[in-house]
């Protein structure tokens, strides 16, 4: 296993990246941000962004982009709605 950039290199649990890499706890390997970026054949290809999250950290990730994206939804109808006048 490769050194990660919090300096981790596989010994004992890997530790949150939150907080600038000093939360400590131990962490689950997440996955967020799919975005299709090919297509080969007849599967469709996907990015995603990865990261090592304690859960508490985790879920408040999940809590600010949801209302990141709740926001980004509403300047998009806004503009819309501009642009159709």
């Amino acid at each position: 296993m490769k050194t990660c950039r919090c300096g981790y290199s596989g010994e004992g649990d890997h530790p949150c990246h939150a907080e600038g890499y000093t939360c400590g706890k131990s962490a689950k390997q997440r996955f967020y941000n799919p975005r299709p970026v090919a297509l080969s054949g007849f599967q469709m290809k996907l990015q995603v962004e990865e990261t090592w999250a304690c859960d508490e950290h985790w879920e408040s990730f999940q809590k600010q982009l949801k209302k990141v994206q709740e926001n980004a939804r509403n300047i998009r109808a806004q503009v819309s709605e501009k642009e159709e006048k």
